[in-house]
Order: structure tokens, then C-alpha cells, then sequence
């Protein structure tokens, strides 16, 4: 049973116990609630239980869809019923299907042929035990500081030196059962070891506490205040004998038991419950213990015992029984209650509590039975809508064998042809991947439990056992804007290829999976609909997206490829835009708002994502409000086709500060604005194109030489070995190179490359490149070869005030280098996925945070950012090293201003 079944099945015995409890408190001998809580504590800390037909969860499990039960496993992943969004069309599948049964089988299905099946490691999973170990150890840290800080506080106590006391202790034992053997000398034996260690407590006194308490197990002691009426002699045995009913009823072991239960599901408020309870209890059995021993006739004295000593209580140690256990003044009149109402036992009051046991017992820590021991018909019932018989379904699932996630993909592959040799599993095979009923039905499933068996059956089993290298699958994402008159939509194809298969695990193929449906299926939320309306703009997002998958999954065992299709939104309501948009649909009325009544109107324009003003039938470029001092347009500059040939320039009128109405520019005003726009197109241009290209764009030819060193194994390799084949190639291809380092420069790809012929020419050749260059300076001058320096500028950020004035703007360019350990030993595909993970990383966080966030941080806040990011993909192989004097960050806030 998994930890949230144990801590779920005993919070359901806790209520039932509560309930009993409140019902019949006064009615039953208390130890039967000792039993009881027993019995809770067995179900919180022992991970498995009895099946049992009688048992509530065999009940609730009745009428359970079939198919549903036979998938049962203890978690899920998604509620999907294809957890990544990852299909199989059902041609492969049925091929895929024939080729792994001419390759191998399985053995026949017995009842020993289906084992549990292991949890899969999700991210939610390392959360959910990170949490529990925090809290489990915070709840363990304060029991043992609470426990120790009290025993050091009672070692400060000393012996009673009393006559009743002495000649009390030397009256009292605890009784030892005595031994079942038949040999009468073994069992004397037995008596008299019990007889020279039984556990005699010791009565000590302390200044440090206001009521009798006891503790320890071995070496019990009775602890009393030191302001102790020592000639109270019928005080001091009820006293005494309450302690001495807990030293022999082992009552500070029960609550060290109590106390683990409590640590390990401290999640579950039924269990804090559970101990506040059970710590009344265990007083109210001693209480009826002591009356017991004492008589009936004791109760009130006994009672009025407690009512004097509730007003001197104080806290105690938490392993510690006694007299006045921090219990309030509800529990102090359900013990009075208690004590005034024990009785004689009756047979029936027994009878009663043995039933209750029993019944509890059986009905709550039990578990499910097991369908294929109560009813063997059930095996050979056919699944609806299918030609499988249930039987024959779990010999499928039996194949996701104990511990298959940490298997090889061939150690688990040959297992699964090993156990599926027989001619009943390969029929079996052959009709289950060849039935789309079965598929057709998972398809419109919900629920963990169908979603992990689709996963296992469907996008693990079916691929493994094809035998297949390269694993095809795909899928998509979907907008859901109800106004729009086409919702944005990612459809992906992929294909996964295993490299080592004697190395790759089986979890590490599930987790890639995952990964790539997780990122991609999520690819389209929290985008804005101008965004998502903008088809370059998403095509350069999901372009790097998937690089940022193939660089994650991709290693020296896998690889991925993925290709999509992006279409846009279109004709999304404003009332559907997402936060932002609606922002800058409440700034551009409110500015509008002084000149709407003038006769301006505006409109938004979807094709240029951009708010456009009219006046008298006019397009209007900007308004200029001298009074306000505040210039009004989208764009600053000249542009083609950015306002219509007839567009004007509108200035305000005022009269006695207010405005009075909206005129024309004149003809000399028109040519003035013109000439500012211009200027700033200027600029722009001037900034933006101030390098030219120095050569043509490499062809198709150039990259199909360079891609001749592009080999199935070139991550394999070593540095040294391939930056020497590499070399070789730019001595003979040099002006090939040089095109295409020029492409890579200006990212400027006149052919067509796939993401992983783009990591090659981006990542590999170009720091194989300037560590060639390296080498070759360093024969040259005859000095060591030195470690490369890279410097990369990441676009400038920049946000507009209000109105047009003021910016707040921010830059940021570093530089690193990286020193490879031994390059006849580090691989390209290690060089390249550390450094590319770290670049990646820290151009994603430029790109995604808003500039405002960037502006709270100091240039030495960055430096030490950027050092822990090289820290974090640096290895004892590869090192990265962050360079100060070449890292320049600059920010400035100048709105409002």
C-alpha cells in the first residue's frame, strides 16, 4: 500500500472509531477503545493489510467497470486519457505489433503473472516526498527537543524517602503472563528471570512540575511535586496506583507509537485527531483501572482527586503518562463522567466490546478482496465491445513487471519476448493491438487508472516490443476562444530514436515522452492573443521551444525530432483578450476619451495588432495636444503601408484651457512632424542595419558537405577526434564554411535545416570552429593552448511611457569561457549540451521577464546570477567561467521623467 492509502484507510477507521466513541463512551469497558486505537495504529503503520470480502473498500469496489479494475494501480499521471497528448495511429500499431511477435513472445498468465506496478516518477511525485520528509522531520524535531528537554529536567529530581512509599513499592508488581510450555523446569525458569527483571519503578520528587507524571519504559519512574502531602496516605495510593496501572500497561510505548504514526502522517488532520483522543483515553482506562482495584466505592474520592488537582496542572513531556496529560477542561469532565458511571463488567458489556472489535476490526482494517479468489468465473468474463476475455487482458498487464522503469530498453524487451513465448500470449498480443474497440474505448476514458494503462500498453509496451530504433508518434494543442472565428492550433509529428538501447532505461524513455507532450501540449497557454495572432512571432517561440526539447532529451542514448504546423487565431473578441490586452484597451479609451466628443473615432486593427484613429473620413498618424504637452500615435516613424496616403496630423484647439475642437496640421506643420518621423526611421535603420552581410547565403550543397561529419555517432566522439576531422574539412571547404558561418551570424538559413541540423551548425561547428582556430594560433607561437572566450549580446529591452515620452530600457552582454578537461576523453555531445543548456537558459530568462523585473537588479545582482547558472552546468569535464570584465549590464528608468 502506498503512504496516502495507509494514511486515507486509517482516517477512515479514525471516524469510525470517533463515532463509536461518542455513541457508547460510558457503555463499554475502555479498553475496548485501547483496542480500537490499537488496531488504528496497525492500519497507519503497517503497509499492507488482509483482504477480506467484508471489508467497506470490497463494497465500494463493486460495480467498478471491469476494464477499470483489471488497470487498478496505486497512481496516476495525467486526466487525459493519453497523459502527453502522444498517439499511434492504428496502422503502426498493428504492424509494429506483427513485427514483435515474430520476434518473441511470453509465457502463459498464471495468477502469479500479475505483479503491482510501480508508481511513475513525475516532478508532482519529488514534490509530494519533499514535502513529507519537511514535515516529517519538523514533527520529529519537536517531539525528540520536547521529550529531551523534559527527561534533563527531571534529572534534577531525588528519591522519596517516605515509609508508605518504600512498603507501597514493595507490595506492587506487574504481572507477567505465565509461559504455555509444557517442560515444568523451562517455565520455572522463565518465572524467576521475569521475577529478577521485572520492571520495579522508583518514586522520586521534583520541583519542576504541579502533578504525578511517569516515564520511561525500562526503568519506569514515578514522578511527583515536590509539594506532595507525603501524610495524605489515601491520596497518595490513588495516586500511586493510577502511575503504577500506566508503568504496567506499557502506556508510554503505546504513545511512542502514537507519537511515529503522528510524524509520518502529520498530512492528515484525522490522525492529530486520533491523538488528541486517544491521549483522554488512555487516562479513562487507567481511571477505570484504578476504581477497579479500589472499588466502586472510591469513585467519588478518586473523582474529587482530579477535580483538586486540574487547578495545579501543567504541561508534560509527550512520552510521559499522567495523572493530568494536557487535557482540558471538556476532557476533565468526560473522565469525571467516566469514573462516576464505571461499573461492574457484565458478560453482555463484554460480549458487546468483543463484537465491536471484531466487526470494526474486519469491516475497516481490512482491504479489498481480490476479484480473482472470490468469484473464478470472473476471469473468463469477456471485456464489452471486445474479443478479450478479462483474463487475457491482465496477461498484458502482467508484462509491467517490478521494477521494469530501471530495466534497460533491451533487458526489458528480451524479458518481455522471453515471458510472451507461448502461442496463447502471441494470439493474445496479436488480437489486443489489432482491436480498436480496446483503443476506440480508452479514447473517450477519464481517470488515472485508465490513463497510466493506456500509457504503459499503448506508449511503451506496443513501441518496446516492436523492436523498433525510432518511435513515431504526435499530437496537439488548441486554443479555446469561443468568439473566434479560427482558433490558434499546434499539430506536431515526431519521431524518437533510440541510440543505446542497452543503455537508455525504460523510465528515461517514459520521461522523454512525457516531457515532449507535457511541453507541447502546453505550448499555447498563458500567450496573449496578439501572440498568438502573430504567425512569425509564434513560429520563432515554437522553433525555440522545440530546440529547448531536443537539446533536453537528446543525449548519448536518444534523440528527438520534431516538425509542426502553427495556425494562427483569428477573430478573437475583445472581451476574450487576455489581461494585457484588455489593459491597453482601457489606457487607449481613456486617452481617447478628451477628444472622442471632437468627432475622432478609432478602431483596432487586427492585421497590424494597432489601434487606428479617423477624423472627417481621414486616417489620422498622431495627435498633438500642446497644451498637454503629449503626442498621440502608434508609430513613431515612416513606414510603408503603415498609415494610408491621405493620413493627417491632428493639433488641439483650446479656448481658456479647455478644449474646444481638432484641426488639420497646416501644410508647414505636417512637413515639420514628417521630418521628425523620419529622423527616427533613420536612426533606426542606421543602428539596426550599420553592418552588411560579407557574403552569400550557403547553399543546399555547402550544408550537405558540412553534414558529412554530421555521422549517427558524432556525439559519441571525442573532441579531439572529431575537431581534427573537422579541420581537415574547413582546410578544403573554406569558402563553404564561410558562408555558412555567416548564415549562422545573421541566422539568416536560406535552406531548410531540421532542428537537429541546426544544433550541429550552431552548437558543434561553431565551438569546434574557434577551439580549431585556438589550436592552430597555439602551433603557431609555440604556446599552450588557451581556453575559448565567447561573447554573446542579447537583444535590448525596452518599454514606452505613456503617451509617448520616456523609456525604460536595459542591455545585457557577457562573455565566458569554458575549459575541457582532457579532449581525447570529453564527448561533443557532452561539450555541446552543457554549454547550449546554459546559453539557452539564460536567453530564455532574458526574453521571458518583464523589463520592470529586470530593472530591480544590479549589475553585481546579474554577475552573481550568471556565475550560478555557469556553476550549474559545469562538470569536473567541462568548466564554465563567467567573465566580469567582459559582462556589461546596463539598465535605466527614464518614464515619467
Amino acid at each position: 500500500m502506498s503512504l496516502l492509502q495507509m494514511s486515507f484507510s486509517g482516517a477512515v477507521m479514525i471516524l469510525a472509531v470517533i463515532i463509536i466513541r461518542a455513541l457508547a463512551i460510558n457503555r463499554l469497558p475502555k479498553k475496548t477503545f485501547m483496542i480500537l486505537w490499537g488496531i488504528v495504529l496497525l492500519r497507519l503503520l503497517v503497509p499492507f493489510s488482509i483482504p477480506s470480502a467484508l471489508s467497506v473498500y470490497s463494497l465500494a469496489e463493486r460495480g467498478q467497470d471491469p476494464l477499470a479494475q483489471a488497470a487498478y494501480t496505486e497512481q496516476g499521471i495525467d486526466n487525459n486519457s493519453d497523459p502527453d497528448g502522444i498517439h499511434m495511429n492504428q496502422k503502426d500499431r498493428t504492424n509494429s505489433t506483427r513485427m514483435a511477435i515474430s520476434q518473441g513472445g511470453g509465457k502463459e498468465a498464471s495468477d502469479e503473472g500479475q505483479t503491482s506496478r510501480p508508481v511513475l516518477k513525475t516532478d508532482s511525485d519529488i514534490i509530494f516526498w519533499v514535502i513529507w520528509m519537511i514535515g516529517f522531520a519538523a514533527c520529529a524535531l519537536y517531539f525528540v527537543v520536547s521529550y529531551l528537554r523534559f527527561w534533563f529536567r527531571f534529572q534534577t529530581s531525588f528519591p522519596v524517602e517516605n515509609a508508605f512509599v518504600q512498603r507501597w513499592l514493595q507490595e506492587q508488581s506487574c504481572q507477567y503472563p505465565k509461559p504455555i510450555l509444557s517442560d515444568q523446569n523451562k517455565a520455572a525458569s522463565v518465572l524467576k528471570w521475569l521475577g529478577a527483571h521485572r520492571r520495579r519503578p522508583c518514586v522520586r520528587q521534583s520541583d519542576r512540575i504541579s502533578t504525578p507524571l511517569t516515564y520511561g519504559v525500562l526503568h519506569p519512574v514515578i514522578l511527583m511535586p515536590k509539594g506532595t502531602d507525603w501524610e495524605d496516605v489515601r491520596h497518595l495510593q490513588y495516586v500511586l496506583t493510577h502511575e503504577y496501572v500506566h508503568i504496567c500497561r506499557y502506556d508510554a510505548l503505546t504513545k511512542l507509537l502514537v507519537i511515529c504514526a503522528l510524524c509520518v502522517h502529520w498530512f492528515n488532520p484525522m490522525v492529530w485527531i486520533m491523538w488528541l483522543l486517544f491521549s483522554r483515553d488512555v487516562e479513562i482506562s487507567c481511571d477505570e483501572s484504578v476504581v477497579r482495584r479500589m472499588g466502586e466505592s472510591s469513585r467519588s474520592a478518586y473523582a474529587l482527586m482530579l477535580i483538586r488537582m486540574e487547578a495545579a496542572r501543567s504541561g508534560v513531556a509527550p512520552l510521559c503518562s499522567g495523572l493530568l496529560s494536557k487535557i482540558g477542561k471538556n476532557a476533565m469532565e468526560e473522565r469525571i463522567t467516566a469514573i462516576m458511571k464505571t461499573k461492574k463488567k457484565s458478560a453482555l458489556a463484554v460480549a458487546a466490546a468483543a463484537i465491536l472489535v471484531i466487526s470494526v476490526t474486519t469491516a475497516f482494517a481490512t482491504s479489498a478482496a481480490d476479484n480473482k479468489n472470490t468469484d473464478k468465473k470472473e476471469k473468463t468474463v469477456s471485456i464489452p465491445d471486445t474479443d478479450l476475455t478479462e483474463q487475457e487482458y491482465e496477461m498484458l498487464l502482467a508484462l509491467k513487471f517490478d521494477g521494469y522503469e530501471e530495466m534497460s530498453i533491451s533487458a526489458y524487451r528480451d524479458k518481455v519476448w522471453k515471458e510472451t513465448d507461448t502461442e496463447q500470449y502471441h494470439d493474445v498480443i496479436n488480437r489486443f493491438f489489432q482491436d480498436e474497440a480496446i483503443y476506440a474505448k480508452y479514447g473517450t476514458m477519464k481517470g488515472t487508472d485508465s490513463n497510466e494503462t493506456y500509457d504503459f500498453l499503448y506508449n511503451v509496451l506496443e513501441p518496446i516490443l516492436s523492436g523498433r530504433q525510432s518511435v513515431g508518434f504526435n499530437g496537439g494543442a488548441v486554443t479555446d476562444f469561443a468568439s473566434a472565428s479560427d482558433n490558434a492550433t499546434l499539430e506536431y509529428t515526431g519521431t524518437l530514436t533510440i541510440l543505446d538501447a542497452d543503455v537508455l532505461t525504460v523510465g528515461e524513455y517514459i520521461s522523454a515522452r512525457h516531457m515532449i507532450g507535457k511541453e507541447m501540449g502546453n505550448a499555447l497557454r498563458d500567450l496573449s492573443v496578439s501572440e498568438l495572432r502573430d504567425e512569425e512571432r509564434m513560429k520563432i517561440y515554437i522553433d525555440e521551444l522545440i530546440l529547448n526539447i531536443t537539446m533536453t532529451v537528446s543525449s548519448d542514448q536518444m534523440h528527438v525530432d520534431i516538425e509542426y504546423i502553427y495556425v494562427p487565431l483569428n477573430g478573437v473578441s475583445v472581451d476574450e483578450m487576455g489581461d494585457s490586452e484588455k489593459e491597453r484597451r482601457d489606457e487607449w479609451e481613456k486617452l481617447m476619451a478628451p477628444y472622442v466628443p471632437f468627432g475622432l473615432t478609432y478602431e483596432y486593427d487586427w492585421d497590424t495588432d494597432d489601434y487606428k484613429m479617423f477624423f472627417n473620413g481621414k486616417e489620422v498618424r498622431g495627435i498633438y495636444d500642446e497644451e498637454e504637452n503629449v503626442w498621440i500615435s502608434e508609430h513613431a516613424g515612416i513606414g510603408e503601408n503603415i498609415y494610408a496616403a491621405d493620413a493627417v496630423e491632428l493639433f488641439v484647439v483650446y479656448e481658456n484651457h479647455r478644449i474646444a475642437g481638432l484641426r488639420e496640421a497646416t501644410a508647414q506643420e505636417a512637413a515639420e512632424i514628417t521630418s521628425r518621423r523620419q529622423a527616427v526611421t533613420d536612426e533606426y535603420k542606421n543602428n539596426a542595419f550599420q553592418e552588411i552581410r560579407r557574403t552569400t547565403p550557403a547553399t543546399e550543397e555547402d550544408y550537405r558537405s558540412l553534414f558529412t561529419l554530421k555521422t549517427p555517432d558524432y556525439r559519441q566522439r571525442s573532441i579531439a577526434d572529431f575537431n581534427m576531422e573537422f579541420l581537415d574539412w574547413c582546410n578544403e571547404n573554406y569558402e563553404q564554411m564561410d558562408r555558412i558561418g555567416d548564415d549562422r551570424g545573421w541566422e539568416d538559413y536560406r535552406v531548410a535545416l531540421t532542428d537537429e541540423e541546426r544544433s550541429f551548425v550552431e552548437l558543434t561547428t561553431w565551438f569546434s570552429g574557434m577551439e580549431n582556430g585556438e589550436y592552430v594560433r597555439s602551433l603557431k607561437k609555440s604556446e599552450p593552448q588557451q581556453d575559448i572566450c565567447i561573447n554573446i549580446h542579447l537583444s535590448g529591452k525596452e518599454e514606452y511611457a505613456q503617451g509617448g515620452y520616456g523609456t525604460a530600457w536595459c542591455s545585457l552582454d557577457y562573455g565566458f569561457s569554458y575549459h575541457i578537461a582532457d579532449r581525447e576523453k570529453v564527448t561533443i555531445g557532452e561539450r555541446d549540451g552543457q554549454i547550449g543548456k546554459m546559453v539557452r537558459e539564460i536567453q530564455d530568462y532574458w526574453e521571458s521577464s518583464d523589463i520592470d523585473e529586470i530593472l530591480q537588479m544590479t549589475e553585481s545582482d546579474m554577475l552573481e546570477w550568471l556565475h550560478s547558472i555557469a556553476a550549474k552546468y559545469s562538470s569536473r569535464n567541462v568548466t564554465i567561467t563567467i567573465l566580469d570584465d567582459q559582462t556589461g549590464f546596463e539598465c535605466m528608468d527614464e518614464r515619467g521623467i
